[in-house]
């Protein structure tokens, strides 16, 4: 968390206003008729790509640049090509453990191959065509994250098999903080082409063609959320904000990175539990933030109703909103394509624990936002705003590796980390049904804190909290033969990550 002047250019495991109240409390809408739970496509595989855009303001000298990979029952070899040259020595990761790979310290020749996948140009509003990605290839099995992490300014994702990779994406992101090209700051699009005469087509009809390792990319100084593209041939789509306040009109910021689903993976039904944020001198139980998460959903069709309890709206003003432009709507009201709603997770005593139940007619995507603190001089919360890809309940798996994220060192170029300090705290967020709760395991001696909702009778939610002197270089396998999803995220006083760290994927035809 960086407080951010007019002109100063201002990652863990894989989980856990004026406002008015609507939907009602403890009424279970009727679930959309799904198919069976889907596990066909998982977050586990043998191949990812990726690429990264700037960091706030920071040279590609004050980033630090990481991938997290964590393999599972089998041993993996992994091999990384970027920009089309396959690096000579391949690094081993021994079954159910975790390697971290520093990219600054794989040399290029004349430095080290953070410059190779660090988009630093995607400062300015427009857009441009380079070949700055990387491609991971395991001979087994793995779970990959990528953590983008400058001086108090972090944010991390999962990367996605090229299984799970689409041709139909609608964006999710916020506003850049005081975006100008002053500041550099930007909201940041980045698309990856992994096979030859890849076209994506653009808002307005335009069109670019990739090749294999192309990165394009389109910068502005507003909020893109609800850009559409759709491509001939399926795409890596990566959404990425250089700095942003959440909510809008907050003093201090961070950066948002997250691979997005595909329109056609999205679903009908979601839990959004409340990732809390906590004082640091008052300890994790005793202070809450003064905001709770911030969801957005946005549809792909015409005519989406939605319904959500344990929520309440943004209505567009007030401090509050991630940035203006979203569409207001009451339980039960409609969205089109591309149309989101903002709301705000409540944790009032009538609402019983924080989350929120949504419910849709056709599919939508769901994401949920960290927020950032007001006044750093207090002391009295922690984190900064991050955004994490919400799963819908039918797509879970049997079992997820996870690895706390802990940096390899609080030094960063021209800055620190603060995800090492003791201030800093790991969760994970377990989504199961409530009826099969208890078949919920966690290995290396973890517990689970379960809470059961009040928005749905169907489902609960566990949290686990990582110990920092103990469990930074561990891996924890969690398993439950009903299904499960993960999430996972980081906070610290000045930093923040959150993501999906397991789940599966469903094809809607």
């Amino acid at each position: 968390m960086k407080k951010i002047a007019n002109i100063i250019i201002c990652l863990f495991c894989a989980v856990f206003a004026q406002a008015q109240m609507v939907g009602t409390p403890y009424i279970l809408y009727n679930i959309p008729n799904d198919s069976e739970i889907c596990q066909d496509i998982d977050t586990k595989g043998t191949e990812f790509w990726v690429t990264f855009g700037r960091n706030s303001g920071n040279a590609v000298g004050d980033v630090l640049l990481l991938l997290r990979i964590v393999a599972g029952d089998a041993a993996a070899n992994i091999t990384l090509t970027i920009n089309g040259n396959v690096l000579p020595s391949t690094i081993p990761v021994a079954a159910n453990s975790i390697v971290t790979i520093n990219l600054a310290d794989i040399p290029n020749g004349i430095g080290n191959r953070k410059s190779d996948v660090y988009i630093y140009a995607a400062g300015a509003a427009g857009s441009d065509k380079v070949q700055k990605s990387m491609r991971i290839t395991s001979t087994n099995p793995v779970s990959v994250y990528a953590f983008n992490t400058g001086n108090a300014t972090s944010d991390a994702t999962i990367l996605l098999p090229v299984e799970a990779w689409g041709n139909d994406y609608y964006r999710l992101s916020a506003t850049p903080y005081n975006g100008n090209s002053a500041t550099g700051f930007c909201d940041v699009e980045m698309i990856i082409a992994r096979e030859a005469n890849t076209i994506i087509t653009l808002p307005g009809g335009g069109t670019q063609t990739l090749q294999p390792f192309d990165v394009y990319y389109t910068s502005s100084f507003t909020d893109m959320s609800g850009r559409h593209i759709t491509s001939n041939k399926p795409v890596a789509y990566f959404t990425h904000t250089t700095n942003t306040s959440v909510p809008s009109t907050r003093t201090y910021g961070d950066i948002l990175f997250f691979q997005m689903r595909s329109a056609d993976q999205w679903g009908k039904e979601f839990l959004v539990p409340n990732a809390k944020q906590r004082g640091i001198n008052l300890g994790y139980d005793t202070i809450a933030n003064t905001l709770n998460n911030i969801i957005r959903i946005i549809a792909s069709e015409n005519g989406t109703t939605v319904n959500y309890t344990g929520a309440a709206r943004l209505t567009g003003t007030g401090e509050q909103i991630i940035s203006p432009g979203g569409t207001s709507i009451a339980s039960g009201g409609t969205l089109n394509a591309g149309q989101w709603v903002e709301l705000l997770i409540s944790n009032s005593p009538s609402l019983g624990v924080g989350a929120c139940y949504i419910t849709s007619d056709k599919p939508v995507g769901v994401c949920a936002y960290l927020v950032g603190d007001g006044n750093l001089n207090t002391n009295a919360f922690i984190g900064d705003p991050s955004i994490a890809w919400i799963p819908p309940l039918n797509e879970t798996v049997k079992s997820a590796l996870i690895a706390p994220f802990y940096p390899p060192s609080t030094t960063i170029g021209g800055g620190v980390s603060h995800l090492l300090y003791g201030g800093s705290q790991h969760f994970a967020i377990i989504i199961v049904k409530k009826s099969a709760k208890a078949q919920t395991t966690i290995t290396n001696g973890k517990t689970i804190s379960w809470i059961d909702p009040a928005q749905t009778l169907t489902y609960s939610y566990g949290i686990v909290k990582f110990d920092n002197s103990t469990d930074t270089n561990k891996t924890f396998k969690i398993e439950n033969p009903s299904g499960v999803i993960v999430m996972c995220y980081g906070i610290s006083q000045t930093e923040s990550y959150y993501y999906n760290a397991g789940s599966g994927a469903c094809v809607i035809n």
